[in-house]
């Protein structure tokens, strides 16, 4: 294990104690960003995505700067997928884009948009998010 550190490059917390920089020990630096953001998964870039008609997700992306020990720092974004039942009103929530190009616009994203929403690799299943955020299988 390596010890990270981790803090939100984009977008920049309002205050930055409600998301300080933190020091993850993990195997790889993208496990490090993603565990980060894991942290404060109601922060980041929010995008309503209809993925079939009539369902919804909501994702929030992020870009997470994380140093190595040896002070070489790498960006990686990341993204939080949100699911549920949603109440719906007029309103649109705080920090909503409401295009995946203004996301990737946001975030410095330089190659197709689209695959933002694909699945990444390693990304973890319905199944195994549900197990690390409520210990439920």
């Amino acid at each position: 294990m390596t010890s990270f550190r981790c803090r939100f490059a984009s977008p920049v917390p309002a205050n930055p104690r409600d998301f300080p920089e933190k020091i993850l020990e993990r195997e790889t630096p993208e496990q490090a960003a993603q565990d980060y953001h894991f942290d404060g998964d109601d922060f980041g870039y929010r995008f309503r995505w209809e993925y079939e008609p009539g369902r919804v997700r909501y994702v929030r992306f992020a870009l997470v700067e994380v140093e190595h020990p040896d002070g070489k720092k790498v960006e990686f974004v990341s993204k939080t997928i949100h699911h549920g039942i949603y109440r719906t009103g007029g309103v649109k929530g705080p920090g909503t884009i409401t295009t995946i190009e203004g996301i990737a616009h946001a975030l410095g994203w330089e190659h197709d948009p689209k695959l933002l929403l694909d699945s990444w690799e390693d990304e973890e299943s319905l199944e195994e998010a549900q197990t690390r955020k409520w210990g439920k299988r």
